[in-house]
Parts: structure tokens; C-alpha cells; sequence
């Protein structure tokens, strides 16, 4: 599994909590996370935590094949909050 470090953003396994880690105390980590309504931070145990990546799509991408696209990063993103793993084959 990847090192988490200071920054990276994150989501938690089994659970649609997404954030970036602001400290790492031994095996748990505290989250800034984005759906938050306070200043406050959510703790974690690490192996709890995967990194997350970003798709951007430009403004100007071709609108007949955007779609698609904006559709697969969607299916993408619910199966990492539902626990889905690479690899698998889908049922």
C-alpha cells in the first residue's frame, strides 16, 4: 500500500468520506473532510484510508464524448464508496 502523507486526499474504506490529511499520529490520521459544516477534523486509523485521485475535463473537450466520460468517473467514484475492488468482475 502506498505511504499517506501530509496532503494527500483520501477516502475512507466502506464509507463516501473524502478529505485531505492534515496530521498523522502513528496509525491514525486526521481528515479535513469535504463535506464538512465546522472547522473541525475526522480521525481514522490509516489502513482505514485510500488515496483518492482527481479527473479534470477540460472546458472545451468534445461534447459527444464528455459525456461518456463524466459518466464513467461517476461510475468510478460509487464504486470506490462502495467498496469496490480492481479486478473484480462485476455481477
Amino acid at each position: 500500500m502506498t505511504e499517506l502523507k501530509i496532503g494527500d486526499r483520501v477516502m475512507v474504506v466502506d464509507q463516501c468520506i473524502t478529505g485531505k490529511i492534515v496530521s498523522i499520529n502513528h496509525a491514525t490520521a486526521s481528515i479535513l473532510d469535504d463535506d464538512r459544516e465546522d472547522d473541525g477534523t475526522l480521525e481514522f486509523r490509516i489502513s482505514e484510508l485510500r488515496k483518492t485521485i482527481t479527473v479534470m475535463i477540460k472546458a472545451d473537450f468534445d461534447p459527444t464524448l464528455g459525456a461518456d466520460i463524466v459518466e464513467a468517473v461517476e461510475d468510478f467514484e460509487q464504486l470506490l464508496c462502495w467498496g469496490g475492488h480492481f479486478g473484480e468482475v462485476a455481477q
